[in-house]
């Protein structure tokens, strides 16, 4: 049926382009990767992001996103999780994304285990500017840490209408 194509592309394309090019798209994103995950495994996992951080850059909010996708992912396969917890936020000029979670940590990594989904975590946020760490939390679990470089947002309080004209919000 037309329908079911219909929706298998919109599947398709929201797979090879997950994050929307507007500001609030990686927040959006991460939003919907937390519901899916959780969906999908059973998994408890949510997304928090107060205040709002909107990235005005697509290219950023994108690979910000696959490296979320990826902690997750890893989480979701090899943590023996119960929860999974995304943030964003912005501080001291950069945006940062943090997946926890609760479950065996990183110490009991196979032998042999060649890790190329951490080496492109590290080199998406290398690319960026930026920088991530990865490390088990006290008590259990995992953290995966990245941030990139980003000027805090532009708040415009004058909009210029014509020479000696403007107007206030």
């Amino acid at each position: 049926c037309i329908s079911d194509a219909q929706q298998r592309l919109r599947s398709v394309v929201r797979g090879l382009m997950p994050v929307e090019a507007i500001p609030e798209g990686l927040m959006a994103a991460l939003g919907t990767l937390a519901k899916q995950s959780e969906a999908v495994s059973g998994i408890a996992c949510r997304f928090e992001c107060q205040p709002p951080v909107p990235v005005e850059d697509s290219v950023p909010a994108l690979q910000l996103f696959r490296i979320a996708q990826e902690a997750v992912h890893n989480a979701l396969r090899h943590a023996e999780a119960t929860q999974i917890v995304l943030s964003l936020k912005r501080e001291a000029g950069r945006v940062e994304v943090s997946i926890t979670d609760d479950g065996r940590g990183m110490g009991d990594m196979p032998t042999g285990h060649s890790g190329t989904g951490l080496e492109g975590m590290h080199q998406r946020a290398r690319l960026l500017g930026g920088d991530w760490s990865v490390q088990s939390r006290d008590g259990g679990g995992t953290v995966v840490i990245c941030w990139v470089p980003s000027p805090e947002p532009v708040r415009n309080t004058k909009m210029p209408l014509s020479p000696g004209h403007e107007v206030r919000e």
